[in-house]
């Protein structure tokens, strides 16, 4: 489906976060990934460094590989904390043929031995640097675990958006001149043609909505907000996704949340027993 028009920020941050997924948080090659979702090792590049547009279950079946959703994907930061970081490589990690996490156990307690006190922040960041060469190590024995694309994204995609049109009574041309999308793709969508990534997301901010609820199973629209956000809408924004308070406050804890060695030692079992 061709693209009239693209949100550059929005794209550029998918394209960032999964090559910080692939690179900084997980320790990942192209060849893996190719073992993991049959991508190629070219189209995956362009995906991540070179800001090439997917289609919405390419998107989805990258997000799936990397823990975590198309949404998040497509905001600012998508592991932010060292917190959000380390359940993301342990999520992947379960995916393997992990017998038990007892070795990783003794190399994280190791490393840490020396340290009467350390931050929870940096002790979380000492457990993911061990768990990612973990995941290497099985990368590099060719050991993967394999996601395939779910066209289910699509079907919800299309259920939601023509639910949306039915409880708006949307006006296509108006939505296509804010977001340059053409009247002809409008035709498409509706008869379930998959759109690309780009397409969700001028629809998410001129509906005001998240991208994660354009593909959810079930998503809860505010039908009075949404119209009331369309009523005079004429373009669509693209703009850098702040940090919020919440995200800053939560970061400021890991930091000065101080742990004695039996208390990191207590949350290094209760993270490594985690299902």
């Amino acid at each position: 489906m061709k693209e009239e028009k693209v949100l550059p920020i929005r794209l550029q941050n998918f394209s960032m976060n999964i090559e910080t997924c692939r690179s900084a948080i997980f320790d990942l090659r192209y060849p893996d990934l190719f073992q993991m979702t049959g991508i190629p090792e070219s189209t995956m590049y362009f995906y991540d460094s070179r800001n090439v547009c997917p289609y919405i279950s390419v998107a989805n079946q990258i997000a799936r590989v990397y823990c975590t959703t198309v949404g998040e994907l497509c905001s600012s930061w998508v592991a932010i904390d060292a917190e959000k970081k380390l359940s993301m490589i342990l999520s992947f990690l379960r995916r393997l043929p992990v017998d038990n996490m007892d070795e990783y156990k003794k190399q994280i307690i190791t490393e840490c031995k020396d340290r009467e006190t350390m931050s929870r922040e940096d002790l979380y960041e000492t457990m993911a640097s061990i768990l990612r060469k973990a995941i290497r190590g099985y990368c590099d024995k060719e050991i993967f675990f394999k996601v395939d694309k779910d066209e289910k994204v699509v079907q919800n995609f299309t259920r939601n958006f023509l639910n949306l049109h039915k409880a708006l009574g949307l006006n296509y041309r108006k939505i296509s001149k804010a977001t340059g999308i053409s009247l002809g793709n409008f035709t498409r969508l509706a008869h379930g043609v998959e759109p690309m990534l780009t397409t969700v997301m001028s629809l998410a901010d001129y509906f005001g909505i998240d991208v994660a609820d354009l593909l959810a199973d079930e998503p809860h629209f505010d039908y009075p907000s949404i119209a009331k956000t369309i009523e005079n809408k004429t373009s669509v924004s693209d703009y850098e996704t702040p940090v919020n308070d919440e995200e800053l406050k939560k970061i400021r804890a890991l930091q000065i949340d101080l742990l004695t060695k039996e208390q990191y030692s207590q949350v290094i079992d209760v993270w490594l027993r985690k299902e």
